[in-house]
């Protein structure tokens, strides 16, 4: 099933992109972003109503640590995705964009292992990080 929910969310990723390649001609992304996060809000706090869980609230009340990670990895998030849009309307070009945005995977690593001492480095891994490290240098040149 995990699988199945990364590869939607890759496919919705590239819809999003192309989109804004578009959108951008004829709007900011402070504007679209506006618009993305507020309407995220509204879907997501009503799904919080739908689906109580106290654990997940009582985590950011009562564990300091998780709440201070969680407002780290909002504003985060938020930058990530403006920086985004901004090299998607500045290249003018969405899919090199995307691919060397795709390259997060390695970084994911990095931080995972410096901040939590935890290491999901494998063959496998280490084989997909040296692919994406060397398709960045090939499109880095276009």
């Amino acid at each position: 099933m995990w699988l199945l929910m990364a590869l939607s969310a890759s496919i919705l990723w590239g819809l999003s992109y192309a989109m804004c390649e578009r959108i951008f001609q004829k709007c900011t992304p402070i504007a679209v972003l506006t618009l993305d996060m507020f309407v995220g809000s509204v879907v997501f706090f009503c799904l919080s109503l739908l689906f109580p869980e106290k654990t997940q609230w009582k985590a950011l009340i009562e564990d300091k640590p998780i709440l201070i990670l969680v407002i780290l990895e909002v504003f985060i998030f938020n930058l990530a995705n403006f920086l985004v849009c901004q090299a998607i309307q500045n290249k003018g070009n969405n899919v090199i964009v995307g691919l060397i945005e795709s390259t997060y995977p390695f970084y994911a690593l990095l931080f995972t292992y410096f901040l939590f001492h935890r290491n999901h480095l494998t063959w496998s891994t280490g084989m997909g990080g040296l692919f994406i490290i060397t398709g960045l240098n090939l499109i880095s040149r276009v």
